[in-house]
This record gives structure tokens, C-alpha cells and sequence, in this order.
């Protein structure tokens, strides 16, 4: 993976503990140095993902999610142990910093989702959750593909939180206040609010 400012991410495991480690790479156009490096848990397919702040999320060695740092790797957070055996890791964190992933597996498939600071939300279980990987809509939706269907999640939200700070207050009044006498919307590219001065 390679982040807007330039960073390649890279997962190098063969399930060899000395070996396995995930990597921050800088590229300056000509040449490659590694930023930083730490231990990874090894899967067939090493996944990750990166945050709105730039952190990245991976799983540590025993089965622990963590969030890392852009600059240097150092640990932002980390879950407690997943008692699963992961045959994939696709993930997908949201504009809140929510993480989404999955184990991966067959019968024993299961989708995860953890907070920013990686305490855990909910899990379910999904039937052979290999199918594909999780995909998050603009509108928060997220979509996970099972054997024989598609899951859909959405976390409610409440319509009076305006600012989407999570607290429904004056200052959220305000806000639409603001956004309803410029005639224009937050966020144009997920809600559109058009204001008749006559009425």
C-alpha cells in the first residue's frame, strides 16, 4: 500500500517469527529507505489499513490488533488477543477510525469491529467470509460478503448531532445555522441541504 504522502506500507511474513515483520518504507523518487519496521503476525495474506490520521492498523504477533504511528511505528493502541485462526486479514477503517476486519475463515468466519482506541464493538459470525474483502460506503455502510450473501451494517446516527461530534447540543444548531445561510452543505459529497429565504 502507498499513502498519500508517499509512505509504502509492506507486510513481510512466512510465519518465521525471526522474519516477520511489517514495514514502513520512505521513497524519495530515487531511492527507498526503511522509516520503521515491527514484528507482524503471519497469514497468507498479510492485510492492513490505514486511518484518516495516517496511522496504520496491523496484527501484532498473538493475535492482537494494533494501531501504529505513521512516523515511527510506536504503538497508538492495541486489542486484547482474537482466539481465531486467521486465514486472511482484510480491513477497512472508517472516517471515525473504526476498524472493520475479518479472520477470514469458513465455517468459522467472523467479522470484527473495534473503536478507534481498538476496544472492541461487536463481532458476528459470517459464513466463509473469504469471499472478498469488507467495503465501507461514503454514508458509513459497511459490506461484507458471506457464501451465500451480502451483510449490511450502518451505525445509526442521530440527525440532531449536525457537526457528527457525537453530542446533540446548541452547537450543532449553530452549525446548521451556518451552513443554511451559505446556501451549501458540511459535506457536499454526503448531504445537500438547499435553503428557500422566502419561506
Amino acid at each position: 500500500m502507498v499513502e498519500l504522502d508517499g509512505t509504502i506500507y509492506f507486510a513481510r511474513v512466512q510465519n518465521n517469527a525471526t522474519v516477520d515483520f511489517f514495514y514502513a518504507i520512505n521513497h524519495s523518487g530515487s531511492a527507498m529507505t526503511v522509516r520503521w519496521s515491527r514484528p507482524a503476525q503471519w497469514a497468507p495474506t498479510s492485510e492492513f489499513a490505514v486511518g484518516p490520521d495516517g496511522s496504520v492498523f496491523v496484527m501484532d504477533p498473538g493475535n492482537v490488533t494494533a494501531r501504529r504511528a505513521a512516523l515511527d511505528g510506536s504503538l497508538i493502541a492495541s486489542s486484547v488477543a482474537i482466539p481465531a485462526n486467521f486465514s486472511q486479514l482484510p480491513m477497512a477503517v472508517d472516517r471515525d477510525e473504526r476498524l472493520f476486519f475479518s479472520n477470514g475463515s469458513f465455517s468459522n468466519g467472523r467479522c470484527y469491529s473495534f473503536n478507534a482506541n481498538l476496544t472492541p464493538r461487536w463481532s458476528v459470525a459470517v459464513l466463509n467470509i473469504n469471499i472478498g474483502a469488507l467495503a465501507i460506503g461514503k454514508d458509513r455502510t459497511l459490506i461484507v460478503a458471506g457464501i451465500d450473501k451480502l451483510y449490511v451494517y450502518r451505525t445509526p446516527r442521530c440527525r440532531a448531532d449536525y457537526n457528527e461530534d457525537e453530542f446533540a447540543t446548541g452547537d450543532d444548531f449553530d452549525a446548521f445555522v451556518v451552513a443554511s445561510e451559505a446556501g451549501c452543505s458540511r459535506d457536499s459529497e454526503e448531504w445537500s441541504y438547499t435553503v428557500d429565504r422566502e419561506k
